[in-house]
């Protein structure tokens, strides 16, 4: 009711007319977590998730949906395991520019084997890693191995650009940032090999350390994205005060939505507004021909998806030959 109520209203400030939408993310006391951060972690993952559902933008933890204790707990301890033995994977996947260029870059999956050898994606991973306090950890082994990655590549002449997916707890480390100074100075790589890339719903819930860890990474030339961007105000708005290098657009921009003339004006009009500023926008989720020739038209600048090569350990992709 609050929502829908606020929703209608039409705010007053300094002249203009603003109208506010507001989103939910809800964790109750029944879910039994035990302890207040805990519990605001779960409450920030509900509110992620209640930013793409555009019927009711309200999200409630639950225990039942999001990880049921029988599977959850050894999860848990097979993410301890992998973090003590350095255990977990990192597969990639090509990013191909559209308006040229030759420069080779990929997306650092994160992956865990399981038992019965089952492969645990990052959306499996994160979210029980965050609830145990262990998505600190996950992140400082992901940007250490694909800087060992890039330093490999360096030495074989083929240099590459490697983006990393870091959950909001990196900026919110006041060491991160001196951290990653001191592995790329020991290492003698350059900072604008790496890439790290957060989620913008996380984002937007803590816009003062995510600004100041991304100036912080500016001044080591290690670039930031955002991902699952879109053309809500708060989204941006948000581009006038965090210095970033890529958008990584939202899932509703990719598939046959895209056959929608209307969401093809909106994403031709995000594009504008990323170039203006400096800014490149990478489409990820691309698996077919027709989606990639849509986005085409929009002037986006990187194509990522199962349609340009799945992903895989090695980085075998011949980007001479996808942007001729």
């Amino acid at each position: 009711d609050l929502r829908e109520r606020t929703t209608r209203e039409v705010f007053e400030h300094e002249g203009k007319s603003l109208a506010v939408s507001l989103s939910f993310g809800i964790c109750g006391f029944g879910a039994g977590l035990g302890d207040a951060g805990t519990m605001l972690n779960a409450a920030e993952r509900a509110l992620v998730e209640a930013r793409t559902r555009s019927n009711t933008h309200i999200g409630v933890y639950r225990t039942a949906t999001a990880m049921p204790a029988a599977s959850g707990e050894p999860l848990v301890e097979l993410i301890r395991a992998a973090l003590k033995a350095e255990d977990f994977q990192l597969l990639f996947q090509p990013m191909v520019a559209l308006q040229g260029g030759e420069d080779e870059q990929f997306q650092a999956l994160l992956r865990l084997r399981g038992d019965g050898g089952k492969l645990h994606t990052a959306a499996e991973i994160l979210p029980v890693a965050e609830s145990a306090g262990l998505a600190a950890d996950i992140d400082r082994w992901v940007v250490s191995r694909c800087l060992l990655v890039i330093a490999e590549r360096a030495r074989q002449h083929r240099p590459v650009t490697l983006f990393a997916g870091q959950s909001i707890e990196a900026a919110r480390d006041p060491q991160r940032a001196a951290w990653i100074g001191q592995m790329l100075e020991t290492r003698r790589l350059p900072g604008e090999r790496l890439v790290l890339e957060f989620r913008l719903p996380e984002v937007i819930s803590h816009v003062r350390e995510a600004t100041a860890f991304a100036t912080a990474l500016r001044a080591l030339n290690v670039g930031v994205s955002l991902a699952t961007f879109d053309a809500n105000p708060a989204s941006l708005q948000l581009l006038q005060h965090l210095p970033v290098n890529y958008l990584k657009l939202a899932q509703r921009y990719s598939g046959t939505a895209l056959r929608d003339a209307a969401l093809r004006e909106e994403l031709r009009q995000i594009v504008t507004r990323a170039h203006d500023n400096g800014l490149r926008v990478i489409a990820p989720l691309i698996e077919d021909a027709q989606t990639a020739s849509l986005l085409w038209t929009t002037g986006v600048d990187y194509l990522q998806g199962d349609f340009i090569q799945q992903a895989g350990q090695d980085m075998s992709f011949d980007f001479h030959a996808a942007t001729a």
